[in-house]
């Protein structure tokens, strides 16, 4: 019986806790190069992934959830960060790990929010080239002083993760790009995504379901 008794309140906890975790809309923005700017990537034996530009910017941001981040403009790293190890070919696609810590930032036109990233692996397959589509959370030591409810967002985000996927026509593969002495630029694209952190209601509704286990418990002893 106390088994079942705190089996029963623990599903309910549960379950108060993942109705409103689940209510929480993801926050996504996407964005492309800036005007003079993209992604390049150099083959052996520097085998290294940058993204150079030619003026201020690295990316501006084409459309976000709210609309706050729309129109804003950032940067990447400054310079090589990302090197790319050995490639595995299976069949079309091909991966490869990637080592090293870039910087990552968006200016809201007074403050600026900055961020590390990192990539675990780069795939190529057809005509697109990604960085990290599998990466749940790769970004890190968010910071952001300023008031945009879009980057207040991304600050307050518990698994921030960004995706860039990068397009060559004809298609590159990454054997191709990795070869030595090879040097490919191209556009590239950018998606950010993070779960908000739970409304304080959300997290009193925990609060109660966890009380209730502990009252299960406690009377389970008693008996």
């Amino acid at each position: 019986m106390k088994i079942k008794t705190f089996l029963a309140a623990a599903a309910v906890a549960a379950g108060l806790a993942t109705s409103g975790l689940s209510s929480a809309a993801v926050y996504s923005f996407n964005g492309a190069n800036d005007v003079g700017a993209g992604i390049s990537f150099l083959g052996s034996p520097a085998r290294t992934i940058s993204f150079p530009n030619l003026g201020t910017f690295d990316f501006v941001i084409t459309s976000s959830s709210d609309g706050a981040v729309t129109g804003l403009k950032g940067n990447m790293n400054g310079g090589p960060a990302f090197t790319v190890g050995p490639v595995t070919i299976s069949g079309p696609l091909q991966t490869a790990p990637v080592s090293g810590v870039g910087s990552f930032s968006v200016f809201d036109g007074v403050n600026t929010l900055t961020a590390d990233v990192t990539f675990d692996e780069i795939v190529s397959i057809g005509t697109t080239v990604g960085l990290s589509f599998s990466t749940t959370i790769n970004m890190s030591n968010v910071a952001y002083t300023g008031s945009n409810t879009g980057l207040l967002q991304v600050l307050n985000s518990i698994d921030p993760s960004l995706t860039i996927a990068a397009t060559f026509n004809p298609g590159k593969s990454l054997t191709q790009l990795m070869k030595k002495g090879a040097e490919n630029t191209t556009s590239y694209a950018i998606a950010f995504a993070g779960q908000p952190v739970p409304e304080p209601s959300t997290m009193a509704l925990l609060t109660v379901g966890l009380g209730m286990v502990g009252f299960s418990l406690a009377r389970g002893r008693r008996r």
